[in-house]
C-alpha cells in the first residue's frame, strides 16, 4: 500500500510539473510575440516621424524658394513703373516741343499780316492787347493749360508710386518678420517632438528589456522544471528495475527467477543497491549534464542514450529523456564497478564458500 501510495504521489506530482511547464511554455510565446509587436511598432512610429520630419525639412526649402521668387518679382514690378513713368515723361517734353514750335509759326504768321503801312495803329493796339493778355497769363492761368494738368498729372503718379513701393516694402517686411515667427515657433515644436520621440523611444526600450529580463526568467524556471520531471521520470524508470537482476555481461539484462535461491537473493539485493546508489546520484549527475556538458559532447551523449536505450528495451520520450537514460546507464555502469566486483577480484575463501553454499543447495533440493 506504501508504495502504491508513493507511486501515485509521484503521478501527480509529475502531472503538476508537466502542467506548469506547458503554463510556462505558453507565457514563453506570448512574451515572444509581445516582442515582436513592440519592435515592428517601434520602426513604423519612428519610421513615419522621420519620413515626416524630412517633408517638412523639404517643405520650409520651397516656401524660402518662393519667398525669394516673390521679392524678385516685386522688383522686376517696381522696375517696369519706373520705365513707364521715363517714357510717360518723355512723350511729354517732345508734345511740349511741339506746342512751342506751332506758338511760334502763329507769331510769325502775325508779324506778316501786321506789316501794312496803314495799320500801324491797328498794330499798336493790338501789341497793348498782347501786352495786357500776356498779363493776365503771367498773373491767373487759364483753365485749359494742357502743361499745368500735365505736371500735376505726373506728381500724383509719383506719390501713388512712392506710396505703393513703401507698402509693398512694409508688407514684405511683414511678411518676413512672420516667416521668421513661424520658423521659430516650427523649430520649438520640433524640439518638443523631439523630445516626445526620445521619450516613446526610452520607454519602447524598457518595456522590451523587461520583457527579455521575463523572457529569460521564464526559460530558467522551464530548465529547472524540466530537469526535476526528468529526474523523477528516471527515478520512476530505475525504480521498476529494482525487482529484477541484472546480468553482468553486456547487454545487459534484467531476469527474475521463478524461485529464489541464496544466490539469486544476494545478486538481486545487489542489483537493489545499485540502482538504489544510481536513484541518489540522479540530481548530482543532471546538475553537473546541465553546467558542464557542452552541446556537440550532450549530441553525443543523446546518440548513445538512444543506442543503449534500444538495447535495455526502453524507448526514450523525448531528447533530453535520452540523455537522462545515458546519464543512468553510465551511473549503472558505476554502480556495477563499485558494487558487483569481477571474479578474478574476488577473494579465494570467498569463492570456497560460495561453492560450499551451492552444493549445500542442491543436496537440499535433492532431498
Amino acid at each position: 500500500m506504501a508504495d502504491v501510495r508513493e507511486a501515485r504521489g509521484e503521478e501527480l506530482s509529475r502531472r503538476e510539473l508537466e502542467r506548469q511547464i506547458q503554463d510556462l511554455r505558453r507565457d514563453k510565446v506570448r512574451i515572444d510575440d509581445n516582442l515582436r509587436r513592440m519592435e515592428a511598432n517601434k520602426n513604423r512610429i519612428f519610421g513615419e516621424a522621420e519620413a515626416e520630419a524630412e517633408a517638412k525639412r523639404g517643405g520650409r526649402l520651397v516656401a524660402k524658394h518662393s519667398i525669394a521668387a516673390q521679392d524678385d518679382g516685386d522688383n522686376n514690378e517696381e522696375d517696369d513703373e519706373d520705365k513707364v513713368e521715363k517714357k510717360a515723361k518723355a512723350e511729354q517734353e517732345d508734345k511740349d516741343d511741339g506746342d512751342k514750335e506751332e506758338k511760334k509759326d502763329d507769331d510769325k504768321d502775325k508779324e506778316d499780316g501786321d506789316e501794312d503801312d496803314d495799320s500801324k495803329k491797328r498794330k499798336r493796339d493790338e501789341d497793348e492787347e498782347e501786352k495786357e493778355e500776356k498779363k493776365k497769363k503771367d498773373t491767373r492761368p487759364s483753365k485749359a493749360d494742357p502743361r499745368s494738368r500735365n505736371l500735376f498729372g505726373k506728381l500724383l503718379g509719383h506719390l501713388h508710386s512712392a506710396k505703393d513701393r513703401l507698402t509693398k516694402e512694409k508688407s514684405t517686411k511683414m511678411s518676413e518678420l512672420q516667416q521668421k515667427a513661424l520658423s521659430r515657433v516650427e523649430e520649438k515644436v520640433g524640439l518638443t517632438r523631439m523630445n516626445i520621440k526620445e521619450f516613446r523611444k526610452g520607454q519602447f526600450s524598457t518595456s522590451m528589456a523587461e520583457e527579455s529580463e521575463k523572457l529569460k526568467e521564464i526559460e530558467k524556471t522551464i530548465a529547472e522544471k524540466e530537469l526535476v520531471l526528468l529526474q523523477l521520470r528516471l527515478e520512476s524508470h530505475y525504480s521498476l528495475m529494482m525487482n529484477f537482476i541484472r546480468t553482468k555481461a553486456q547487454p545487459t539484462i534484467f531476469f527474475l527467477p521463478a524461485k529464489h535461491t541464496r544466490d539469486t537473493e544476494k545478486l538481486l539485493e545487489e542489483t537493489r543497491s545499485a540502482i538504489k546508489h544510481k536513484i541518489a546520484s540522479l540530481k548530482v549527475q543532471l546538475q553537473q549534464t546541465e553546467e558542464d556538458v557542452d552541446p556537440e559532447e550532450a549530441m553525443r551523449a543523446k546518440a548513445a542514450a538512444a543506442a543503449e536505450a534500444a538495447a535495455e528495451g526502453v524507448e526514450p520520450a523525448s531528447a533530453m529523456t535520452a540523455k537522462a537514460e545515458d546519464t543512468g546507464v553510465a551511473a549503472e555502469d558505476e554502480g556495477e564497478a563499485q558494487v558487483k566486483p569481477d571474479a578474478e577480484d574476488v577473494p579465494e575463501s570467498k569463492k570456497r564458500k560460495v561453492e560450499k553454499e551451492k552444493k549445500e543447495d542442491s543436496e537440499s533440493e535433492d532431498s
